[in-house]
């Protein structure tokens, strides 16, 4: 019975983890649901990265690039591992609700709400 009740609960924990395309742990995407629950109980779509065209420190590169159709050119792309994007899902499907998080001295915190028409 123990054993059942165990795999559950484990189950439920990865049903309840969104999905991320960002260069993040495990333990924050947790924390990161943590802090948006702390808030609102709509369903979190997804966790997007955020791209900056230069440098931030700790940011990743060589996933993300920008291509110039005309000369063929790509220009790199730094991901941020401080920041990201969550949706959420909203009442209607016109838009979304988008909470921009940054991580400050190992913490995760929302900076911004945005209301996202699509």
């Amino acid at each position: 019975m123990i054993l059942c009740a165990a795999v559950i609960f484990a189950a439920s924990v990865v049903a309840e983890t969104p999905p991320s395309a960002a260069p993040i742990s495990r333990a924050d995407i947790q924390q990161i649901t943590r802090v948006i629950r702390a808030v609102t109980k709509k369903r979190i779509l997804m966790i997007a990265n955020v791209l900056e065209d230069s440098y931030v420190p700790g940011a990743v590169t060589g996933h993300a690039y920008e291509l110039d159709t005309s000369t063929g050119k790509r220009t790199p792309q730094y991901i941020r591992t401080d920041l990201v994007s969550v949706y959420m899902r909203y009442t209607d499907r016109s838009h979304v609700d988008v909470y921009v998080v940054r991580k400050i001295r190992g913490r995760w915190k929302i900076e911004s709400k945005k209301d996202w028409f699509i």
